[in-house]
């Protein structure tokens, strides 16, 4: 377990965390993405709640699913709330599947299932140049932060 302080003095703790955190990471995630000009294009009935949580809720199961992929939640050390979570992959050379075609991302994986209120059209379009980035890494072993989200009340306390 980490512990740190960021330069408004709050205390933070990074502590790994367990599948029974998957719906307070999933609100986590929705709300850090909620006002992002993305999500009201990539989300049908935005803002709506219910589709987007059930996508980020996807997303983060997808994270625990894989092997390789370490998620990590960041509390106040002061009363244990959690306040944000980054995941971690660890990508090596040979990871790389006999197809040669690149290992979907938890992201990625989830979209092929077509979640309900997705606008797939716009995501498939605009998220493809965002998932041949891990490509730049390939053949080298490295660790790839899939995401560091953080609660809006806390965002510009948190180190990025």
């Amino acid at each position: 377990m980490a512990t740190t302080s960021t330069t408004s003095g709050l205390e933070v703790r990074l502590v790994p965390a367990v599948k029974a955190d998957i719906p307070e990471l999933t609100e986590l995630n929705r709300l850090a993405y909620m006002y992002e000009t993305i999500a009201q294009f990539a989300f049908l009935k935005w803002p709506e709640k219910e589709d987007m949580f059930n996508f980020f809720k996807a997303r983060t199961a997808e994270r625990f699913n894989h092997c390789k992929t370490q998620v990590f939640k960041a509390v106040q050390a002061i009363n244990g709330k959690t306040i944000g979570f980054p995941c971690w992959t660890l990508e090596e050379p040979q990871d790389k599947p006999e197809s040669g075609k690149p290992v979907p991302t938890p992201t990625a994986s989830v979209i092929q299932q077509v979640p309900a209120g997705l606008n797939l059209h716009f995501v498939m379009t605009r998220s493809a140049d965002v998932e041949t980035l891990k490509n730049h890494m390939q053949g080298h072993k490295h660790c790839c932060q899939l995401s560091l989200n953080r609660a809006r009340d806390v965002q510009d306390t948190l180190p990025t």
